[in-house]
């Protein structure tokens, strides 16, 4: 039987895999209804209907050399780091590296979710 931190730190892995592969419909379905989303130095996004707005842009867009360097999961919080290949504002691809904080909420869903990424 599965322990409560295993599934947690499953449902981390295939939210961050989730957003490598662009399925939005698996991300909307973790997130709580209240999720606030940082994107530290651009944004911060409040409300699932306005995560979803934001979110349609990558549908179904798959994040080239997407790796998983750790994923560091203690209950309902984690951290996962790691690195991807993807356009900077010119349109040229460049190396980049995230470190993805999640909270949940006692349901399981995504209530805060703050992302640090930086091209390499």
């Amino acid at each position: 039987m599965k322990t409560e931190q295993t599934q947690f730190t499953q449902l981390y892995a295939d939210l961050n895999e989730a957003f490598a592969k662009g399925d939005v419909d698996f991300i909307l379905s973790h997130a709580a209804e209240d999720i606030r989303w940082e994107m530290v130095g651009d944004s911060v996004i409040e409300g699932k209907q306005e995560v979803a707005k934001r979110l349609e842009s990558v549908v179904g867009v798959v994040s080239e050399e997407y790796t998983t360097k750790r994923i560091i999961a203690s209950g309902r919080t984690a951290a996962i780091e790691g690195t991807m290949l993807c356009p900077d504002k010119t349109g040229t691809k460049r190396k980049a590296a995230f470190c993805d904080l999640y909270t949940l909420n006692e349901k399981g869903k995504i209530t805060d979710l703050t992302a640090y990424f930086f091209f390499l």
